[in-house]
């Protein structure tokens, strides 16, 4: 399989890191009643939005790690059968924990993550369930994650960022 082709001028690994971080400061800024506000995906508030993108990073965290049957056998354990049952296993995993634990869990993961993704560089691949997988494909995967998931918790954006964003978004949907 031949990598996706990638956007040109921009780092993939300098979004991620401004996507995942705009999220960190937005979800760190919340009070409880922000915590429980809904978002355009249905049945999670912001609180089951932070565990399922903990459970991302779960995930990318085994690729790095070559240990994705490891987090397979487990999954399928707890009966998971699909990327949907993955991620409500995720989520309720964290769901008798405070809001706090699990933003505070993701953000450890989550600069782990791109730290080691850095490692590998933009030219290298990871293990992923797809086969081996570019680096730099997977960081914008990642950054846009972030994106959508920002934009699906109403997290605002500046204005000067807003059509650099969507360029870079719609370049890599492209």
């Amino acid at each position: 399989m031949a990598p996706p082709p990638l956007p040109d001028g921009v780092d993939p690994l300098e979004l991620l890191d401004t996507e995942q971080e705009r999220v960190e400061r937005f979800l760190a800024s919340l009070d409880a009643a922000g915590w429980d506000a809904g978002t355009a995906c249905t049945g999670w508030r912001r609180r089951e939005m932070v565990a399922h993108l903990l459970g991302g990073e779960v995930y990318n965290r085994a690729c790095l790690d070559d240990a994705l049957p490891t987090l397979f056998a487990e999954g399928g354990a707890a009966g998971v059968t699909d990327v949907d049952s993955f991620n409500a296993w995720r989520v309720r995993l964290s769901e008798e924990k405070a809001a706090a634990e699990v933003l505070a869990e993701w953000r450890s993961a989550a600069a782990e993550v791109r730290g080691r993704l850095r490692e590998r560089g933009v030219e290298g691949t990871l293990p992923t369930m797809v086969g081996p997988y570019p680096v730099g494909a997977q960081a914008f995967h990642l950054a846009f994650e972030a994106a959508i998931h920002g934009d699906d918790m109403d997290i605002p954006i500046p204005t000067e960022e807003v059509a650099p964003r969507r360029a870079w978004m719609a370049a890599f949907c492209a």
